[in-house]
C-alpha cells in the first residue's frame, strides 16, 4: 500500500462521485428527450427519467448520496425497460452498478452538501 495515497481518497470520491452524477443525469435528460420527441415508453419509464436526473442532481451537489447511489442503483437493476432504450454495453452496466454501490457504501467525499453542512442519516 501507498500511504501517502490515503490523504487523496476522499478526493476520487468526490471524482467519482461527479462523474456517475453527470452519467445517471444525462441518461435521464436523453429519455426525457426521447419522450418529448413522441418517443413510445410506458408510463413507468416516463416516469424513471425524471427520477434519473433528480438522483444525478443529488450526485453532482453531493446531497445525500449514498441514498441517492442506492436508489440509482435500484433503478438501474429495476428498469430494464430503460437499459433497453439507451442500449448500454452490459460492461458499462456492470461498472455503473459498482461505482454506485462503491458510492453507497463510502459516500460521496469532499465537498459534498452532506459534508459542507453536516448532514447525517441514521
Amino acid at each position: 500500500m501507498v500511504q501517502p495515497l490515503f490523504a487523496f481518497a476522499d478526493l476520487g470520491f468526490f471524482l467519482l462521485r461527479l462523474f456517475i452524477g453527470v452519467f445517471v443525469f444525462e441518461d435521464g435528460w436523453k429519455i426525457m428527450q426521447e419522450l418529448g420527441r413522441g418517443g413510445r415508453l410506458s408510463f413507468l419509464s416516463g416516469i424513471l427519467p425524471g427520477f434519473a436526473m433528480i438522483l444525478g442532481a443529488l450526485l453532482l451537489i453531493g446531497g445525500l448520496v449514498q441514498l441517492a447511489a442506492i436508489a440509482a442503483l435500484a433503478l438501474l437493476l429495476a428498469s430494464r425497460e430503460v437499459r433497453e432504450k439507451l442500449r448500454f454495453p452490459d460492461r458499462a452496466m456492470g461498472l455503473l452498478a459498482v461505482a454506485l454501490v462503491v458510492l453507497a457504501f463510502a459516500g460521496g467525499g469532499l465537498l459534498g452538501a452532506d459534508q459542507l453542512f453536516g448532514f447525517i442519516v441514521y
